[in-house]
Order: structure tokens, then sequence, then C-alpha cells
């Protein structure tokens, strides 16, 4: 965390983290398609993202035939607020990196999306 004016704040990456943490739902999007997965996704303790897409879905055939079973894929997650509120969206996080299958050839723990970067921009709060 950061210090910022006699306050701690949390960098742009524990902000991300925190997003995915708490996110129920995210969208995939690869050169193939676009999907939606809910409940689909964890963070692990060292921030690396996991996907446990169904069998039978066209992400896992990418995966599966991408050149060493790695892909490049974009995560987008949307923090919502749980109440009614006029403007309810509170942090967009948006994600590029390789989506790699657990069993590719370079991957040393399973892992379904190992990120390379990450962006948070927060929506400015009203007033």
């Amino acid at each position: 965390m950061a210090a910022h004016g006699g306050q701690t704040q949390a960098t742009s990456a524990e902000r991300a983290r925190s997003v995915l943490a708490a996110a129920s739902s995210l969208t995939v999007t690869t050169e193939g398609h676009r999907c939606d997965l809910t409940g689909l996704h964890r963070v692990g303790s060292t921030g690396r993202l996991f996907l446990q897409t169904p069998a039978r879905s066209h992400l896992t055939a990418e995966v599966a035939h991408a050149p060493n079973a790695e892909l490049a894929a974009l995560v987008e997650l949307t923090d919502i607020a749980p109440t009614p509120v006029r403007d309810r969206v509170r942090a967009r996080v948006s994600l590029r990196g390789i989506s790699a299958s657990p069993a590719a050839p370079r991957t040393a723990q399973p892992s379904c999306a190992s990120t390379q970067r990450a962006s948070n921009s927060p929506k400015p709060a009203a007033g």
C-alpha cells in the first residue's frame, strides 16, 4: 500500500486484485470469440488468475489447439455496487495476458491465465 497525504491507499495492482477476488463474473475475449464466465475463476495467492472453463467450451478448445497451448486473451471485469444507486459501476479492470492450459509445457503450476499487465480505471466519486 502506498502512503498519500498521511493516509494509506491501495496501489493499482492491489485494487485490481481486490476486484478480481470479489467479482462473480468476467468476460474473456480471444481472437476467436468472446465469452462470459460466471463463478468460474479464482485468484491464487501469488495473484495469478485461474479460470475453470467448461470442457466443451470454445475457449477450452482454442487453448488446446493454440501453439504451446497458450492463447492471447483479454479478461474484463466490472465491480458493480450491490445496492441500487445512480451509477453502480465502481471500477473496471482489464487484463491482457496468456491463457494457458494446465498441461502447457512452460506452465509449472496448473493455470489458465497468467496475466502480464493490469489496468484499473476506477470511476471518480460523484460529488
